[in-house]
């Protein structure tokens, strides 16, 4: 059979589509640098001066054809094909509340508490006919909250009582004010470096959620329960009619934890001051203004080492650079802040090459972190039941979670991994 290094080292061949192909390629590249010069169907933005942003430009018009394009497993790499650790679906009786402020975009810390409690309802709708997760305040002052309208996040009834279901509190929580006894301890950050408790202070029977592996290092093992539980709300809609200026220019500078954690140092405080001149970006900035911010800038300045706005700055399209934290390493600091950090983001000045040469593929990555999110939830549900001894329903499951039920089997044997998560979640 004739190959490709046949035909090409085949000189009457070579002489007769070799430069028909190279004409086309120079074709086809003219072609698309002219239309990375559109952010959306109908909406021109101002000619950038850099590659860079044209891919940028690129990427964010074509947003929702990536999305359907990255759960591929060339995308977002293997999926396990261990099944999921819950077999059937939680109990009818069980639920979970939420302890956290009115909703706020500006904070990210009460943004996943609410998103935690719709992704609960959203992934085990099908299974339930109430709510898995309802929402309470978190100083108990009233029984009022402000929601986001998008998510599912019914308020708790007055006739239903905290301490009746698994609460869940953030790290900042001392003790248990609902006194529940059922209590899940939510990481966020480093224990005592957020104005909360330490390690120490809390309850080993309670289960420790971690938002990052390396936020819960200062754990006894052998002493507390853990479970990986991270949710994120990307909001790649608000990204899709950013425009982008003809020239960057300025650079911005952003702190607002001045702690983090190193497993050799302890707790570090820091006292950095930002090496470049520009524009200080509050903490109250809403997350349109910043994102608006990050298009026009140049370079985006961080001593918050642990803040989403260093993402947002560089899914903008800016140089985003974290200013090291003294004593830990690049590797350290990803394990903290997660795998949605490795692309785009330079860990110091040295790093910036890096972040230019990756900046195209953080839509990627957080593409593909957002579709593990779910599969996650349903591991946490299930660990938090086995931590607390509460048995599943005895419902059979009907093919609603992957690799379960005769549906699914039958696609999994058939189509394998060409079968999306969500197709695959068929009931009889």
């Amino acid at each position: 059979m004739t190959t490709l290094r046949h035909l090409i080292l085949d000189k009457n061949v070579c002489s007769m589509w070799f430069p028909r192909l190279v004409v086309a390629g120079l074709f086809m590249l003219l072609h698309v640098s002219k239309f990375m010069t559109v952010a959306s169907p109908g909406r021109a933005v101002l000619q950038s001066s850099s590659i860079q942003d044209k891919l940028h430009l690129f990427y964010i018009g074509n947003q929702s054809l990536h999305l359907n394009r990255v759960s591929n497993a060339r995308s977002c790499g293997r999926r396990s094909s261990r099944p999921s650790t819950l077999l059937r679906p939680p109990p009818d009786d069980l639920f979970f509340v939420v302890a956290a402020h009115d909703y706020s975009e500006v904070s990210g810390g009460v943004l996943v508490l609410h998103r935690l409690c719709d992704r609960l309802n959203t992934v085990f709708a099908d299974v339930r006919d109430v709510p898995l997760c309802y929402l309470t305040r978190l100083d108990m002052t009233t029984n009022a909250i402000v929601l986001n309208p998008e998510y599912k996040t019914p308020v708790l009834p007055s006739w239903m009582d905290a301490k009746d279901g698994i609460v869940v509190y953030p790290e900042i929580v001392f003790g248990n004010p609902f006194n529940a006894s059922r209590v899940i301890n939510w990481m966020l950050y480093f224990p005592g470096l957020n104005s909360g408790p330490s390690a120490d202070d809390y309850d080993d029977r309670n289960l420790i959620a971690c938002y990052g592996q390396g936020v819960c290092s200062s754990f006894n093992r052998s002493r507390f329960h853990t479970v990986p539980l991270r949710v994120s709300d990307y909001q790649f809609t608000q990204f899709l009619n950013l425009p982008v200026a003809e020239s960057r220019e300025g650079n911005i500078n952003f702190r607002a934890k001045d702690t983090f954690f190193s497993s050799r140092s302890g707790n570090i405080r820091r006292n950095d001051t930002f090496p470049r001149n520009g524009t200080v970006m509050e903490r109250s900035t809403g997350k349109r203004e910043r994102l608006e911010m990050f298009a026009r800038a140049e370079t985006f300045y961080s001593l918050d080492a642990a803040t989403f706005r260093n993402v947002e700055a560089a899914m903008a399209g800016a140089t985003s650079i974290v200013f090291p934290v003294e004593g830990v390493s690049k590797d350290e600091w990803l394990r903290t802040v997660g795998e949605e950090w490795a692309y785009g983001i330079a860990y110091g000045e040295d790093d910036i090459p890096h972040a230019k040469r990756t900046q195209h593929l953080v839509m990627s990555q957080l593409s593909c972190v957002a579709l593990k999110q779910d599969e996650g939830i349903r591991e946490f549900v299930a660990k938090s039941c086995s931590h607390f001894r509460i048995p599943h329903s005895k419902t059979q499951p009907r093919g609603i979670f992957p690799g379960h039920g005769p549906i699914d089997s039958y696609l999994r044997g058939r189509l394998g991994s060409r079968v999306p998560p969500a197709q695959r979640r068929l009931s009889l």
